[in-house]
């Protein structure tokens, strides 16, 4: 843990970290993918989140436009999991459900 304190903006717990993660853990999440998956991972290309319900949270606010006149909508499947329908009221969005039909 010493080694990740000492990577805090502050050099302690509470103190700023970078938005996307600390820069070992990063890196180790790297290392792991790669080992995993046999395919070099960049940590770049990680965004480390505080779980499932906040990054997908985030994603959807990347999916909003800011323009008033055309109301964002996201396409969910039904049956799904009630943070997406949360999220899409809480957003102001268009809930626009969908049955999945696999064969076609």
């Amino acid at each position: 843990s010493s080694g990740i304190n000492a990577e805090y903006g502050g050099g302690s717990v509470g103190a700023y970290t970078n938005s996307v993660g600390i820069a070992s853990v990063l890196n180790h999440v790297a290392e792991y993918i790669t080992k995993r998956d046999g395919y070099p991972d960049n940590p770049a290309d990680i965004f480390l989140g505080t779980g499932a319900s906040g990054c997908i949270k985030n994603i959807m606010k990347l999916c909003l436009t800011m323009d008033a006149d055309n109301k964002p909508g996201f396409m969910i499947p039904v049956p799904q999991y009630p943070l997406y329908s949360a999220c899409t009221a809480e957003f102001n969005a268009h809930l626009i459900s969908y049955f999945m039909n696999e064969s076609n």
